[in-house]
């Protein structure tokens, strides 16, 4: 099976809520298929991370449509949903046959994560899995740690060991159980145990001609390079812009409400010029130590757990090319998405909390017009 048959295929795939056919992601297939074709010995845990609404689930979920073939065996499952049509995905009714009967002895899809051997043995009994590189996508498993008390660390240590059982009992090619997270507190944990048994990724937002590619499928009447310097490419930025008619006034005034929040708990903490710092250049920002009591280091926090910024250094390999020359984009953090970048600047630079839309649209079009 070549890369370019599955890039074929997964173009055919159609995103449900837009009803619209899967775009780009050329450059993450192709890293995640040259990971899975190594060899037995080199099999890892994936992690991957990214900005909230960047189309991870999305990925997995085309992934899992497109790539179940000779070689491969592909489910998505996601930890934060309660529908069954939500909670799994996969084109073998086989398969969801067997997840349905396993969360009715289980009760509860917060477990499956601890039952891989239970799953993948019952789905071998169903559908011979010999001689395939398997793929579980499990979708928010920060969800299932918590509710249980288990450790990232005890988790992956388990992990690890269960990959080279399941692999010699069942007699898979290869096994790869990748790990899709938007928690950034989460993702600091995750980073700390890459390595031998885990490695640790990061996919962004789409690139600016896929991101044009959008716009023109949506039927956008507005300046793309305006929507980029909002949303930069992020695609759950783009659907809720649609959703509200590409009404720009009201998107921004309620991202607005979001960026004054954090000015306001900047001045309490006494650090607005800290956060003045965060604008000018977002790679001052502070490493990220949670329940640090530094004034600096709790609005760092703050900025990471509610995504507006996001870890981006070299712990994280990288699945997706990050756009260049971005004022939100740094080397080591940046902006999930850039309007929350754009109002905190125009609120530094106007002294004030309570700034309008047009203001913001000001500052970005000085930008554009650089």
């Amino acid at each position: 099976m070549s890369i370019k048959y599955v890039l074929r295929k997964i173009h055919e795939y159609r995103v449900r809520s837009l009803s619209i056919p899967f775009i780009d992601r050329e450059f993450e297939i192709e890293n995640i298929l040259n990971i899975t074709k190594r060899s037995k010995e080199y099999m890892h845990i994936l992690t991957i991370t990214g900005p909230w609404g960047c189309g991870k689930t999305e990925l997995a979920r085309a992934l899992t449509s497109t790539l179940n073939t000779q070689d491969y065996t592909t489910i998505y499952i996601n930890l934060t949903e309660e529908e069954i049509e939500e909670i799994i995905s996969t084109i073998k009714p086989e398969i969801k046959e067997v997840i349905k009967n396993l969360l009715t002895s289980l009760e509860s899809i917060t477990k499956i994560p601890f039952h891989l051997y239970t799953l993948l043995k019952n789905i071998h009994e169903k559908l011979s899995l010999r001689d395939k590189i398997v793929i579980i996508f499990i979708d928010e498993i920060t969800k299932s740690l918590d509710k249980y008390r288990v450790s990232i660390r005890d988790f992956i240590s388990a992990m690890s060991i269960k990959i080279y059982d399941i692999c010699s009992s069942l007699e898979l090619k290869a096994l790869y159980p990748i790990i899709l997270t938007s928690d950034q507190s989460a993702i600091h944990y995750f980073i700390k145990e890459r390595g031998k048994d885990m490695l640790t990724y990061l996919i962004w937002n789409l690139p600016k001609n896929a991101h044009e590619e959008l716009l023109k499928k949506l039927n956008c009447p507005l300046s793309h390079d305006l929507i980029w310097e909002l949303c930069g490419g992020n695609p759950r930025e783009l659907i809720e812009l649609f959703r509200k008619n590409w009404n720009i006034e009201k998107y921004i005034n309620e991202k607005i409400e979001t960026c004054r929040e954090i000015t306001i708990y900047a001045k309490d903490l006494n650090v607005i010029n800290y956060l003045e710092e965060i604008i000018n250049n977002v790679d001052n920002l502070k490493p990220y130590i949670p329940k640090t009591q530094i004034p600096e280091y709790i609005l760092t926090t703050k900025l990471i757990e509610d995504n507006v910024i996001i870890i981006i250094d070299d712990r994280l390999d990288k699945l997706s090319q990050i756009p260049k020359n971005e004022p939100w984009i740094g080397k080591e953090r940046a902006f999930q998405i850039p309007i929350h970048y754009w109002i905190l600047k125009t609120i530094i630079e106007k002294k004030k909390i309570n700034i309008k839309h047009k203001e913001v649209l000001e500052q970005i079009n000085q930008h554009l017009k650089k």
